[in-house]
C-alpha cells in the first residue's frame, strides 16, 4: 500500500502578492461532527510549490485552500475520494498559516508539520495531532512531479475532490485492563484468531530501557499494527514492513516507559491519531504476535487481550514522479 505524507504548511505575504489566501471557511469544526469538502483544483490561483515534509525539488500547483477554527487540541482526520495517479492526483496538506518563503531550489515552499506515520502529506486519507487551538488551513493541491523527469506534466494533475474532515477532541480513557495476560519474552509469542472486520488489542508495561520489536510474522492474513500510548495518541504504525504481508514494529528512539497498546487488524485498518480510535479492515484469520526485548533478552513484555473498535486513519506512500 503507498504511504503519503501528510503536511501542517504556512503560507506568507511576499513583495505584497498573495501566495497563499483562504478559496473557502468552514468556520469551527466541532469534536465528533464530519464536515465535508467537496470542489476541484482546476484552475486554482494559489500559489505554493512545495512543502518541507516533500522533495524539496518536487513540485505542486492549482492549490485550493480551506480555512478552519478549532477549539481544543485533538486530532484531524481527513477522508476523501482521491486515489492518485493519472489524470487527477490531489495530495492535502494542513497549513498553521499561510506564510511561504523560497527554497534553495527556487520553488515557493510552505513550512509543514508531517501527519501520523512516516510521511508528511495526505494522498487520500490520514490524520495529524493538533496541538493547540486556533485556526488551521487544509490545502489540496495537484500533484504535478520533479521538473527533471521526462515524465512530469507540465501543469498538474488537477481534478475534483470530495469527503470530510472529523475532528477528535483529546481526553479519552484508555481501553480497560485486559482480563487475562501472558508474559512476551523474547522468543516469545501470543495466537489467536481475528474476525473479521474486528480488531485485538494487546497491553503491555515498557521499562523505557532497551527497546523493543512487534511483528505479525506467522500470522494467516495479512496484518496491521498500530501503538498507541496510555494517553490514547498513536504513536506508530505499520503495514508490511514484517515477512511479506506481516506487521513490523520497533520502538521509536527515546520512548518513554509506560503502558501501551497495540491494535492489530487485516489490512486496510484504520488508526485515528487520538483517543484509541480504530477502524478495522476486512481480513482475519490466525494471528501470531511476536515480541522480542532489545537488548535485555530476559526482559518480559507484558501482554494482555482486549477488544476494541473505531475510527480511520490510513497511511499511503508516495511516490517520487
Amino acid at each position: 500500500m503507498r504511504n503519503f505524507r501528510l503536511a501542517l504548511a504556512v503560507g506568507l505575504l511576499t513583495t505584497g502578492v498573495a501566495h497563499a489566501q483562504v478559496d473557502a471557511n468552514l468556520g469551527t469544526v466541532l469534536s465528533g461532527s464530519p464536515v465535508a469538502i467537496s470542489g476541484t483544483t482546476v484552475g486554482a490561483t494559489n500559489d505554493i510549490d512545495t512543502y518541507t515534509t516533500g522533495n524539496a525539488t518536487a513540485i505542486w500547483d492549482q492549490d485550493f485552500i480551506y480555512e478552519f477554527n478549532v477549539a481544543t487540541p485533538g486530532s484531524l482526520f481527513l477522508d476523501t475520494n482521491d486515489v492518485g495517479g493519472n489524470p487527477i492526483d490531489n495530495d492535502f496538506f494542513l497549513l498553521s498559516s499561510l506564510a511561504t518563503t523560497v527554497n534553495a531550489s527556487g520553488l515557493r515552499q510552505a513550512e509543514a508539520i508531517p501527519a501520523i506515520g512516516n510521511f508528511g502529506q495526505v494522498g487520500s486519507d490520514g490524520s495529524w495531532n493538533i496541538l493547540s487551538a486556533g485556526t488551521y488551513y487544509l490545502a489540496i493541491d495537484a500533484w504535478r512531479g520533479i521538473p527533471a523527469n521526462a515524465t512530469t506534466p507540465a501543469t498538474g494533475r488537477a481534478g475534483a475532490f470530495n469527503g470530510s474532515l472529523t475532528f477528535t477532541a483529546v481526553g479519552s480513557q484508555p481501553p480497560p485492563p485486559p482480563s487475562t495476560a501472558a508474559f512476551l519474552s523474547a522468543g516469545g509469542s501470543v495466537t489467536g484468531t481475528l474476525a473479521a472486520s474486528t480488531v485485538v488489542w494487546q497491553s503491555f508495561v515498557y521499562s523505557g530501557i532497551g527497546g523493543f520489536s512487534l511483528n505479525t510474522d506467522g500470522s494467516g492474513f495479512d496484518t496491521e499494527l498500530g501503538l498507541y500510548n496510555s494517553n490514547g495518541q498513536l504513536v506508530v504504525t505499520d503495514d508490511d514492513s514484517g515477512l511479506g504481508t506481516a506487521s513490523l514494529i520497533n520502538a521509536p528512539a527515546n520512548l518513554a516507559a509506560g503502558t501501551y497498546y497495540l491494535a492489530l487488524g487485516g489490512f486496510d485498518t484504520g488508526f485515528a491519531a487520538a483517543n484509541f480510535a480504530v477502524t478495522p479492515g476486512a481480513a482475519g484469520g490466525a494471528y501470531r504476535i511476536n515480541g522480542i526485548a532489545v537488548p535485555e533478552a530476559t526482559t518480559p513484555l507484558l501482554i494482555g487481550l482486549g477488544m476494541l473498535a473505531g475510527t480511520l486513519v490510513h497511511v499511503r506512500k508516495r511516490r517520487s514522479n
